[in-house]
């Protein structure tokens, strides 16, 4: 699928305009593209803390998450989907601390919903301020409205499949399922977990539209206000997580294309250029993790026993 995005997305652009586009980037503002996409990964340490607390988990130290969270992120470039990556997450929790496999399970299920329902509250406040271009030839705010209608249907469809499996199938993993699903709708109607979760999306979305901004800087498109990407960066991010591509790339371009192009009245291949200096910042933020893959693997190996309680010390 990303390959085929991507060769969709090449009919729109001129190839050789985009190597050009590309030959004038600054390294010095890759850099700091690099380093806020760092930033982006920290910022679900404070999210996966919450969730462990109101899940009444072991309490782990913000070092430790932080690993681990460098350690899904450089993983989801070894696996097709960011799934399989969220499935490692949940292992290394497992492994390494007292938390249960299903406990370790629902956090990590727990942080990719509640990240979701984030960008999605910060698209739908977010689209009314853009500005309106007129004689565009795409409605850009029905594009991102199926973003985030699309994820929100995600989620809705994930309770009724634990709901279903509840009541249909008697085996253990249904009344999990339903059990999961229960506790993450519970958690989010209350206050005192959501005003932290709402503030920490909008942190998210504050880093995530400063690498679009500093991508675009980079190229030397300098004329797009800041705001502006703020309103678009919510879908942006969402085309990103959308399963069926090698982490949203193709899909990120593609959205990039549409909306970057008609919100930001910039020329496409400028919006692809931007987009694959984010991807490209996102991949550079990730390589801490490969140190947490060599410590897990190596620990790993020297195991004896699948279990060892005294090895997990976070």
């Amino acid at each position: 699928m990303t390959g085929a995005a991507l060769t969709l997305v090449s009919y729109f652009v001129d190839l050789g305009q985009l190597g050009s586009v590309l030959k004038q980037v600054q390294p010095s503002l890759v850099s700091a593209l690099a380093l806020v996409s760092v930033l982006l990964v920290a910022v679900t340490v404070p999210r996966m803390m919450l969730i462990l607390h109101q899940l009444n988990a072991v309490r782990l130290r913000p070092l430790f998450l932080l690993r681990v969270n460098f350690f899904t992120a450089i993983v989801g470039y070894m696996v097709p989907f960011s799934v399989l990556a969220d499935s490692a997450r949940a292992a290394v929790l497992w492994a390494e601390t007292p938390v249960s496999p299903a406990l370790a399970l629902e956090v990590s299920v727990q942080d990719r919903v509640l990240a979701l329902l984030g960008l999605v509250l910060a698209g739908l406040v977010l689209t009314p301020f853009q500005p309106h271009q007129a004689g565009a030839s795409i409605d850009v705010v029905t594009v991102q409205n199926f973003f985030y209608w699309a994820a929100v249907a995600a989620i809705f469809t994930m309770a009724l499949a634990g709901g279903v499996l509840r009541r249909r199938v008697n085996r253990p993993w249904g009344a999990q399922a339903h059990s999961l699903i229960s506790r993450l709708l519970g958690n989010i109607v209350r206050l005192e977990f959501l005003v932290p979760q709402i503030l920490l999306a909008v942190i998210s979305n504050l880093l995530y539209a400063l690498t679009f901004w500093l991508a675009m800087r980079a190229i030397g498109v300098v004329d797009v206000p800041y705001w502006i990407l703020l309103t678009v960066t919510p879908a942006l991010s969402i085309s990103q997580n959308i399963p069926f591509f090698y982490l949203g790339w193709g899909s990120r371009e593609a959205a990039a294309v549409v909306l970057l192009s008609v919100v930001a009245g910039i020329a496409p291949d400028q919006a692809i250029a931007a987009s694959l200096l984010v991807g490209a910042g996102n991949f550079l933020a990730a390589l801490p993790g490969l140190l947490f893959f060599a410590h897990f693997t190596r620990v790993r190996r020297s195991e004896k026993n699948p279990r060892v309680p005294h090895s997990k010390n976070p």
